[in-house]
């Protein structure tokens, strides 16, 4: 009786450790279900790495992320990035630095983050399956720069990286303002890594009309064949197909402004991004070979999913349907 009885005493004990288990588990899949769903909401596409209690590490959107989650809230700082802090020597070695790309595992930042200094320096790290990361090297972030530009508007790769400049407005990221040295003049691209990602180059020859810096800022940028050229004053509008380029001149500046005409759906949004979409986005997708469309962040912003990992949106004014402009998702430092 006393052996039986024993007998079910161990089958308790181990059906109730089994029971146990599996409400464990099946609370930690609806955690993870939670947390996966919950950082989607704000376009961050992940997949769990480790957990360690609260703690939980991620690769989101193609590089790492840190979070925590408590009592069913999931918290997070410096877009994720907070894990840095976790090692002072890698803390304060991107001390003033902020993340500017991912490629093949390695995380590439620049320093200093306003771009307030002529010998930018690119600190490139590199993190394995569980999430560590050490510094691989550091190289001149000017020459990863003006390759990943080169790569976006092929004839610069004759021309000669000049010189940069950087200016700040209020409420705004700073701005980078690069020169190129091409044989018919010096051509200008503004950047800030973020709200504008890159604005195409444009002519600076001042010996030249407006109409016709405008002309050749736009055929050696797009390649594409213009079928409409519009001048007044110091304005020039050219039209390709359903794509338009507004270019604008003054004393001391020039700026340009686009937009692409019947863009009635998501579908239409999609097909703007293939086809134009190279020449504004950065940093550069090389190759797009996955689009799906993810939602809308408001009313005339729609967000695509690319690769799997680079979020785009574009500002589609439905009222006209038109797009007039493409970026991407930042995953930077203080962004």
């Amino acid at each position: 009786m006393k052996r039986i009885l024993l007998v079910v005493l161990i089958a308790i004990l181990i059906l109730s450790y089994f029971v146990n288990w599996y409400v464990t588990e099946q609370q930690k899949k609806l955690d993870e279900e939670n947390i996966l769903e919950s950082l989607e909401k704000d376009f961050y596409f992940c997949k769990i790495i480790k957990r360690e209690d609260k703690d939980i590490w991620l690769i989101c959107n193609g590089r790492p992320f840190y979070a925590i989650y408590d009592n069913g809230e999931l918290n997070y700082e410096l877009n994720g990035w907070s894990f840095l802090k976790n090692d002072v020597i890698v803390w304060n070695d991107l001390d003033n630095c902020d993340f500017y790309t991912y490629k093949d595992s390695e995380l590439i930042f620049y320093c200093p983050k306003d771009f307030d200094s002529k010998n930018m320096v690119a600190k490139i790290y590199k993190f394995d399956d569980e999430i560590n990361i050490e510094k691989i090297r550091e190289e001149n972030f000017f020459d990863i720069l003006v390759n990943d530009i080169e790569k976006v508007y092929p004839f610069l790769s004759s021309c000669e990286f000049k010189d940069f400049n950087s200016f700040k407005s209020e409420n705004y990221p700073p701005v980078l303002e690069i020169y190129f040295d091409c044989s018919e003049g010096d051509y200008v691209i503004y950047t800030d890594l973020a709200t504008v990602p890159l604005q195409p180059p444009i002519l600076l020859n001042s010996d030249l009309p407006y109409e016709e810096k405008s002309k050749m800022s736009f055929e050696k940028s797009f390649n594409l064949p213009i079928e409409y050229i519009d001048s007044l004053n110091n304005q020039t509008t050219i039209t390709s197909k359903n794509f338009n380029v507004r270019y604008f001149f003054s004393e001391n500046t020039c700026g340009l402004a686009y937009k692409i005409d019947k863009i009635y759906d998501e579908e239409d949004a999609e097909m703007a991004i293939r086809e134009f979409g190279k020449y504004f986005i950065f940093p550069p997708i090389e190759k797009i070979n996955t689009i799906e469309f993810i939602g809308e962040i408001s009313d005339d912003v729609l967000s695509f999913k690319i690769n799997d990992v680079d979020i785009v949106s574009v500002n589609h004014i439905k009222t006209l349907n038109l797009i007039n402009s493409f970026w991407k998702k930042t995953e930077g430092i203080y962004r």
